[in-house]
């Protein structure tokens, strides 16, 4: 080959070598913002799993008190039913 063809071949290598670069820098960067918010987006995803385990505490809780609420509300019940029926004998006895 010719020298002055090698050099031509060489200055466009050259001067290809800058935009490369400033494309795999891009690239980085790039790379470094998705690594940033892949990160934040696991931190609120922690932080929304351990506020559903809270959610979950709280429903399990409540779901006990209504149970407590509705048998006193059963058993409140039955000693209506009793003091009616009572009233009614009552009543019917005079």
């Amino acid at each position: 080959m010719d020298d002055k063809l090698m050099d031509f071949i060489f200055k466009i290598l050259a001067s290809a070598t800058i935009p490369v670069l400033l494309w795999v820098n891009s690239l980085s960067v790039d790379n470094a913002v998705l690594e940033t918010r892949v990160e934040d987006a696991q931190s609120r995803l922690s932080a929304l799993e351990e506020e559903q385990k809270r959610v979950n505490q709280v429903i399990t809780e409540n779901q006990g008190s209504l149970r407590e609420v509705n048998a006193t509300v059963g058993f409140i019940k039955d000693i209506l039913v009793d003091i009616r029926s009572d009233l009614r004998r009552e009543t019917n006895a005079n």
